[in-house]
């Protein structure tokens, strides 16, 4: 957007746009001071052609036709008049640059440029699907994934659980075997049992004590 600043018949430049051939939309905006209030404001733009604009408000665009050829200049100045003609403020010009030259479509027919733009299109929209494949295959291998992370801390301990039912009782074991000692009339110590099992060996019970027994003087017991 061009800007303009306007002051009585004064006029300055606060911002610039480049200016090219063939250029469409082109706004400007102009700010004006208290001597310009309640006047009919004409604009007065001339470049390759000349236009005179009724102004509604601050902003207008600039006529396409006045933007039509490289190499002239773009200038605008301003006309304020009140309502019997009494006083007239014309500005001085201001100068917006020079016209550059703008791109322009090949020469080709309509056709033809509609067919060579919806193959650009076509080529573009594979290139992008081909790359979305790409992409969609390095996910799939997990190309993109991050590294593990290290393992957390423990955890705290739960609660005991609850105890379980009682085990069923145990198959009862086989009847022992009962050993009864007997001493016979010579001292000897045997055994017997009521499992038919063998017996440990007879024990000379007399023989043991005496051989136990200090001797004497006069001989033995």
């Amino acid at each position: 957007m061009i800007e303009i600043e306007v002051s009585a018949a004064g006029a300055r430049l606060l911002q610039s746009e480049v200016l090219t051939s063939g250029r469409v939309g082109l706004r400007c905006m102009l700010r004006f001071d208290s001597s310009w209030d309640g006047l009919l404001k004409t604009v007065v733009v001339a470049g390759s052609r000349s236009a005179d604009l009724l102004l509604q408000d601050g902003e207008f665009c600039i006529p396409a036709e006045c933007l039509g050829r490289a190499g002239d200049s773009l200038k605008i100045g301003l006309r304020g008049t009140n309502g019997d003609g009494s006083l007239v403020i014309p500005t001085v010009w201001v100068n917006c640059g020079e016209i550059l030259s703008g791109a322009e479509l090949s020469q080709q027919p309509a056709q033809e440029q509609a067919k060579s733009l919806l193959a650009q299109i076509m080529d573009q929209t594979a290139q992008m699907t081909a790359i979305a494949t790409r992409l969609r295959e390095d996910a799939d291998r997990g190309v993109f994934n991050g590294r593990d992370g290290a393992d957390g801390r423990d955890g705290v301990d739960g609660a005991a659980g609850q105890a379980g039912p009682a085990g069923a009782d145990g198959t009862n074991g086989s009847d022992g075997v009962t050993f009864t000692p007997v001493v016979f009339p010579n001292g000897v110590l045997h055994w017997t049992n009521d499992g038919g099992r063998p017996n440990p060996a007879g024990f000379d019970l007399v023989s043991a004590v005496l051989q136990a027994l200090p001797t004497w003087q006069g001989g033995s017991y």
